[in-house]
């Protein structure tokens, strides 16, 4: 019988391409041949263990950036915070010598 491209899970936005037509036409081409079904076998389980690492890779290199963001952002704050106490200061300093002048006057 055989195995449909019906088969497989759906694939709505065709990230796959033609992969999926390919994995239906290689599996129908080995039925029947026990090399043939090892081998697509043995290349199938070679791919899902290359694309588990990259997945794995990629996880890493997400949660990476999180943290580098998450600095970055609490780098940011901490300066702003800094920038708007030194403001504060020079206000207070200003008002302070315009009430000294007023003062002298």
């Amino acid at each position: 019988m055989g195995v449909k491209i019906v088969d497989l899970p759906s694939d709505k936005h065709n990230a796959l391409g033609g992969t999926r037509r390919a994995l239906v036409n290689t599996f129908n081409y080995c039925r029947g041949y026990v090399y043939r079904l090892e081998v697509f076998k043995v290349t199938l389980e070679f791919m899902l263990k290359a694309v588990d690492a990259e997945l794995d890779g990629m996880k890493e290199e997400i949660e990476r950036e999180k943290k580098q963001a998450a600095a970055k952002k609490a780098r940011d704050a901490k300066l702003a915070k800094a920038a708007a106490e030194k403001q504060a200061n020079k206000e207070k300093a200003l008002a302070a010598r315009e009430e000294q002048l007023g003062d002298s006057e």
